[in-house]
């Protein structure tokens, strides 16, 4: 029996994203204009990342896009700080080893694979998108050559096994809020499955 790739996650998160989404279009204006700070080059990703003091980072995705400077992600300190929830978030799900981020993209993401060590890549992977508005996009996985996708519609979540090849199709800006999780899919979406009505922020 094939296993599943895609799973709708139980969760609402009651936030005026408002100031961080903001604050990402500050950093992807002068990303687009060049005027970023010294960058570190991170294998894993095959991009630069770029600190903004210790609470914040940058992360340009232009190997996974089909038009260059369209897609990045913010990380670090700030997310916490700026989401005070996350606090609960991340206590509720102690037993996983996690990221967080905000992700933003206003084009196609082409098929690929989330690049991550030998060692993580070797324990499994996957990802929650929490979709933080309604927008024209569509994300595929092929699950062993099933495609599986989902729509982008505000206020739904989903988790994706990020070990098999997965893409979107998108002609607007996407705003995500993503989880990390460095585990198999299976495992985490078995953990979401076991606990619904998942309810943060307010």
């Amino acid at each position: 029996m094939l296993k599943r790739a895609v799973s709708q996650i139980d969760i609402k998160i009651h936030q005026d994203w408002t100031k961080l989404i903001e604050l990402y279009n500050i950093v992807y204006a002068r990303w687009q204009q060049d005027d970023m700070p010294d960058g570190k080059w991170i294998e894993e990703f095959a991009s630069t990342r770029y600190d903004f003091g210790s609470t914040c980072s940058f992360i340009p995705l232009d190997s996974i896009t089909k038009d260059t400077k369209i897609s990045g992600s913010l990380a670090g300190k700030i997310i916490d700080s700026m989401l005070p929830w996350t606090t609960i978030f991340k206590k509720d799900l102690e037993h996983f080893n996690i990221s967080l981020n905000f992700y933003a993209s206003i084009g196609e993401l082409k098929p690929h694979v989330d690049g991550y060590s030998a060692e993580i890549a070797k324990n499994g992977h996957c990802r929650m998108n929490y979709i933080l508005h309604d927008c024209n996009a569509t994300s595929y996985v092929d699950n062993d050559g099933v495609i599986e996708s989902y729509p982008s519609i505000g206020g739904n979540a989903y988790l994706l096994d990020t070990t098999k090849p997965h893409w979107v199709i998108n002609n607007e800006k996407r705003y995500v809020f993503q989880c990390v999780f460095y585990h198999p899919f299976d495992q985490v979406a078995d953990w979401f499955d076991a606990h619904p009505n998942l309810v943060y922020g307010g």
